[in-house]
């Protein structure tokens, strides 16, 4: 006889397991990842002199991550990061045209010029609105953030014909001698995620992003005359420019909560 209860117990769980939709639930976590393309609506650079100066990319490969936490039924907050790996491309090396000015009047004893690592990478914080059907979830969200990339200098050690006078003329950007050649630019984004979940734990996700992003600094031609230590600004180049971008990717979204299950209405 309870063998007989016992089996009877385990059937009407089955039954009553079976019953349930599994998609009926929601997670406070989740956890993007994702790759795409990031393709400009508004160009920055205009093919200025120092545009391969710039890690700074207008198009790109890129890697996305999110974390979203929900702190009421559809409200919550997010985490992005974005980072574009990508070789800096389409951009013209004008080395040589910046010290072209100096070319009659002096011998150029060095010809080296660093060029700038692929350092291009994002992060935003904001607030995220969610809805979801069944198998389908749609997250909106809207933040603000900064980008980083790398603005390198550049440096030419010159002779004055006819004279024993050295010069060094260095393009150099407001920063003190030992910090790193990092640019930090403010950012706002707007985005809409759409998934479909392929379970309980994983979402098929196709995500969208909209993005607005500032520059504001300035590089300046120094030259110093290595006998006398005097300096001279010779030219400033302004970077106070805006870029929009769109960035479309795809990936799998992940829910490492413990769900909380709602229960259908009748």
């Amino acid at each position: 006889m309870r063998k007989l209860t016992g089996i009877l117990l385990l059937l009407l769980v089955a039954i009553q397991l079976k019953a349930q939709n599994p998609f009926e639930f929601k997670g406070n976590f989740f956890g993007y990842f994702g790759g795409g393309f990031r393709a400009p609506v508004k160009k920055y650079f205009k093919g200025d002199l120092l545009d391969d100066r710039l890690s700074l990319k207008e198009k790109s490969l890129t890697v996305d991550i999110t974390h979203y936490y929900f702190f009421a039924r559809n409200w919550g907050a997010f985490w992005n990061m974005q980072i574009d790996p990508s070789n800096t491309k389409g951009r013209r090396n004008s080395d040589a045209l910046r010290f072209a000015r100096y070319e009659d009047d002096y011998y150029f004893l060095n010809e080296w010029s660093r060029n700038p690592a692929n350092l291009d990478e994002r992060m935003v914080w904001g607030l995220s609105y969610r809805l979801e059907r069944e198998r389908w979830r749609i997250f909106t969200s809207l933040g603000i953030g900064f980008t980083e990339f790398e603005a390198v200098e550049d440096w030419r050690y010159l002779k004055q014909k006819n004279t024993n006078l050295y010069y060094d003329v260095e393009l150099l950007w407001n920063r003190n001698l030992n910090d790193p050649d990092i640019q930090t630019s403010f950012l706002a984004a707007a985005g809409v995620l759409g998934g479909y979940r392929l379970n309980k734990r994983f979402t098929a996700v196709l995500n969208l992003k909209l993005a607005r992003a500032k520059t504001n600094f300035e590089y300046r031609l120094e030259k110093t005359n290595q006998l006398t230590g005097q300096k001279t600004v010779e030219d400033t180049y302004s970077y106070r420019r805006a870029s929009l971008d769109l960035t479309a990717s795809a990936g799998i979204m992940f829910t490492p909560s413990i769900d909380r299950r709602v229960r259908s209405r009748k």
